[in-house]
């Protein structure tokens, strides 16, 4: 038998044993306090509750409205809420207030002043079209009179008339020459339609053996 050796009585490593060195329990993933709501704790990296960052619902005072600008759109808004609060306070059996009139009557009186502002608009249109034509007519008469060249004050009227007068003749001849053409045109479609009836007659009473010499005849007169 050999020799027996005595055990080692050093102590055993333990592995499970924590890392000398020292972590903090709030720097662990997924570490909580005991006072945090876990809904909270998930939602709160996905929302910002940045009060700046909040949208900003403006409030609009419909019982110190003033009269709208003339514009068709904000003018249709006025209107909207007046035929909202009418058809509120017929479901509801509540009377309308105060505020609900004025602002009826602040959109009619933007209406009125729409309108007329259109009226004045096509008014001035007119006038302005009125002042074209009548610039355009002046132009005219202008140019009748400057093609003359520099002419004296009791001479231009002279002048002017008579080549007004000119015009009208020309004007004239011009009627009376198409007057004469369309008697002409009258004059021969009627000639044309009897000799068209003459000769349907002719050729009417003429024999086929006649008509068969009358082709030989002008064949042989055409060679």
């Amino acid at each position: 038998m050999g020799e027996i050796r005595p055990l080692s009585l050093q102590p055993v490593k333990d592995f499970r044993r924590a890392p000398t060195t020292q972590v903090k329990e709030s720097n662990l993933t997924g570490y909580m306090e005991a006072h945090e709501d876990i809904n909270q704790s998930a939602t709160s990296p996905l929302t910002n509750t940045n009060p700046s960052t909040l949208p900003n619902l403006r409030h609009f005072d419909w019982s110190n409205a003033a009269t709208p600008r003339l514009s068709i759109p904000l003018i249709q808004k006025y209107h909207d809420y007046v035929d909202l609060r009418m058809r509120v306070s017929i479901e509801a059996n509540v009377p309308l207030t105060p505020s609900v009139q004025r602002v009826h009557m602040e959109a009619r009186k933007a209406g009125q002043a729409l309108d007329f502002n259109g009226v004045a608009a096509v008014a001035e249109l007119r006038r302005l079209q009125e002042k074209s034509l009548k610039r355009q007519e002046r132009d005219e008469r202008t140019l009748v009179v400057a093609k003359w060249g520099p002419i004296s004050v009791h001479d231009a009227r002279f002048r002017v008339a008579k080549d007004d007068n000119n015009r009208l003749e020309a004007r004239e001849e011009e009627k009376r020459r198409i007057s004469k053409v369309r008697i002409e045109v009258g004059f021969l479609r009627r000639w044309l339609r009897a000799v068209r009836g003459t000769a349907r007659t002719s050729l009417k009473e003429m024999t086929l053996g006649q008509l068969m010499i009358r082709v030989r005849d002008e064949g042989r007169a055409v060679r």
